[in-house]
């Protein structure tokens, strides 16, 4: 009797450690591969942009080659696609985190645009948004081999009695104008040179991952 109940005590023990086991399956957070699929579908643009493999959420504008990473860190992680060109032709992607914002663009201009143009239009658009933006000089300069060249022109702001400071960079490549703006409080002077680094490297990695995109 003694050896049937302890063979039936190891039996239940055994299904319950096996339940366990899979009920931890089953609450496994996603991949951040997942993560990726799940904000492509989200936003409805699976004919537009695809996940990829990263340690953080991360996507690929299939005809142009733009990857968007999206850190853990964000408080707000968005695809954009903007009315006015072909669908897929002029997209972004949006994130916020710690007081700053950082969008990149990628955009086939029909007729094609210059640089030039692109810089100046990104210009506009910060005067727009920071009425009053003063030009600060770029200190840091970013290149990655058999990436396309960048303009860049940097401004410090007051908006709602907070200092801010605001980049946009431009670069084309294959028909394509490719932006980043970015934009964050910068109370102290000391946080401009950390701002134009981030934002730098932020549009140099997207620069040199164009490289290493497959052909749409």
């Amino acid at each position: 009797m003694r050896q049937k109940s302890f063979l039936a005590l190891f039996l239940a023990l055994t299904a319950l450690a096996l339940s366990a086991v899979q009920t931890h399956a089953q609450e496994a957070p996603p991949t951040p591969f997942q993560n990726s699929q799940a904000l492509i579908e989200r936003f409805e643009m699976s004919d537009l942009f695809v996940p990829i493999e990263s340690d953080s959420v991360g996507v690929r504008h299939s005809a142009s080659g733009l990857v968007c990473h999206f850190f853990g860190t964000s408080t707000r992680s968005e695809l954009l696609v903007f009315e006015g060109a072909p669908r897929g032709e002029d997209v972004g992607c949006l994130s916020t985190f710690d007081g700053k914002v950082i969008t990149l663009y990628a955009t086939r201009y029909s007729p094609p645009i210059s640089v030039d143009e692109a810089l100046q239009h990104g210009i506009a658009g910060i005067r727009h948004s920071f009425p009053g933006a003063q030009p600060t000089p770029a200190t840091l300069s970013f290149s990655s081999e058999g990436a396309p060249t960048a303009l860049v022109a940097h401004f410090v702001a007051t908006r709602d009695s907070e200092r801010w400071f605001t980049s946009v960079m431009v670069a084309e490549s294959n028909g394509w104008i490719y932006k980043l703006r970015y934009s964050a409080l910068a109370p102290e002077s000391e946080q401009l040179v950390s701002h134009e680094l981030e934002a730098g490297a932020v549009f140099a990695l997207a620069l040199a991952e164009l490289s290493r995109a497959p052909s749409p």
